[in-house]
């Protein structure tokens, strides 16, 4: 009797096209309405991000601070692949093959200076890359999460609204930014998925800085309109001058696997460490003189037989990314609880 190979269960595609589809499908997913079943997100011409430059010289061109904020938008978008698919939130893990197919193109339209760029491609990456690391649900959740919080009109709103709060900013731009019944339905249903999903809520603040570069970027422009709302010139000014967020003290002892150690500093110890409870690898310091030398010789120990070790680590994070981190202490075994 011959053998033949099972039928691989073909995909079901789930199609987005605007932000009532995607806030549909991502409440389903909440509602647990999908279902487990093999779901693949597909994203027709959207999300879209749409900037409009208007005044004189602003005909078809794209200014150097322009640029700029579009190089931050690109960065933002490969943190969130590289937090996505990586659980890293440096863009450094991404592969020169994975940049590429991340990289957008900007349409430049002329009359004024409009720039269009479909977002589409890049959000279907995150569900290829991901579609092998979770369940349906979260995938369809976390998918089309990113894709909103990238460039969703509401998002847009919610980040302009945050930043005004304490500016003087003229009441037509306070009026263009107040949030419809519907808008305010599914503010709530974003705020749930930035909840269960925190790599969705440190996309949207690494989206919300690249938001800040554009309005930056609106130069000596009468006016820029930004995912179809209208902002002056001077309104742009004063919230790009908001107070950028900082970084959080943090602690975050656990199990830890030595990867890499440099010894090549008289002073520091340079590590590269992995959280065996969280994935979470980053680079870790200390120096002679915080850690005992039995806590020293444990580090050796644990990189050259590749054990588990627990350390006691000071950090600082930003946006879901380890900025510095102090080893305090080292033990053998983990801390009793």
């Amino acid at each position: 009797m011959e053998n033949q190979s099972e039928e691989k269960t073909p995909f079901i595609d789930l199609l987005v096209s605007n932000d009532e589809q995607a806030f549909a499908l991502l409440e389903k997913a909440f509602n647990n309405e999908l279902g487990y079943k093999p779901y693949k997100v597909k994203f027709n011409n959207w999300p879209v991000l749409k900037i409009k430059l208007e005044g004189d010289g602003y005909d078809g061109t794209i200014t150097a601070d322009m640029a700029a904020g579009l190089v931050e938008f690109q960065h933002a978008m490969n943190r969130s692949y590289a937090r996505l698919v990586h659980n890293s939130a440096n863009a450094r893990v991404l592969s020169s093959d994975e940049r590429e197919a991340l990289k957008f193109k900007a349409k430049v339209e002329k009359g004024s200076a409009i720039y269009e760029i479909n977002l589409g491609p890049w959000a279907e990456q995150l569900v290829m890359g991901a579609i092998n690391k979770m369940n349906p649900e979260h995938l369809v959740m976390t998918t089309v999460g990113l894709a909103i919080v990238a460039a969703g009109t509401l998002t847009a709103k919610w980040y302009l609204s945050h930043r005004s709060e304490d500016k003087k900013v003229e009441s037509e731009l306070q009026t263009r930014i107040v949030m419809s019944q519907e808008e305010t339905r599914r503010h709530e249903i974003l705020v749930k998925a930035l909840t269960q999903k925190p790599v969705i809520d440190f996309a949207r603040q690494d989206f919300d800085v690249a938001r800040t570069g554009l309005l930056k970027g609106v130069g000596d422009a009468e006016k820029l309109t930004l995912s179809g709302i209208e902002i002056s010139n001077e309104a742009a000014h004063a919230i790009a001058r908001a107070k950028r967020m900082e970084s959080k003290e943090i602690q975050i002892n656990g199990n830890y696997k030595i990867l890499r150690v440099d010894w090549q500093q008289e002073d520091e110890v340079r590590l590269k460490v992995l959280n065996i409870e969280s994935s979470l690898e980053f680079m870790a310091s200390c120096t002679d003189k915080s850690l005992e030398k039995d806590q020293i010789s444990l580090l050796q120990d644990a990189e050259w037989s590749r054990s588990t070790v627990y350390l006691s680590i000071n950090a600082t994070e930003l946006r879901g990314e380890i900025t510095t981190a102090t080893i305090v202490n080292v033990v053998k075994q983990p801390a009793a609880t």
